[in-house]
């Protein structure tokens, strides 16, 4: 398991603001890295490059998978390593394409350098 330095910063962000939920999504993390083909839905446009999508609610501040976060990761294949992305706040984004675009930025930059090393 990889956190790329944004997500960290927004992670730390989110869990300060739902600080209840800090296990759940600790334990959501734990899921993915064991098992992240059965989590989230995958992202178009990656072909052999897989890059998923989950959504994350926060049960203790009444808040839905669906009103909750976004959580985008990648998937290395050989050796299996998870590389989590990005999670931002649906709430935070009325565009959220301009958010999707970002993270595909991002993603594209990760899969370049896994590539490369």
């Amino acid at each position: 398991m990889h956190l790329s330095s944004s997500f960290r910063r927004q992670l730390d962000k989110i869990t300060k603001k739902y600080p209840k939920d800090k296990e759940s999504v600790n334990a959501l993390l734990k899921d993915i890295s064991n098992l992240p083909f059965s989590k989230g839905d995958r992202e178009r446009g990656f072909r052999e490059h897989h890059v998923r999508k989950v959504r994350v609610g926060f049960p203790q501040h009444k808040i839905s998978k669906r009103d909750g976060a976004r959580l985008c990761y990648f998937v290395q294949r050989d050796p299996q390593v998870v590389v989590f992305v990005s999670i931002y706040l649906k709430s935070e984004y009325k565009d959220e394409k301009k958010e999707q675009s970002y993270v595909r930025q991002k993603m594209i930059e990760i899969i370049k350098e896994s590539k490369s090393n």
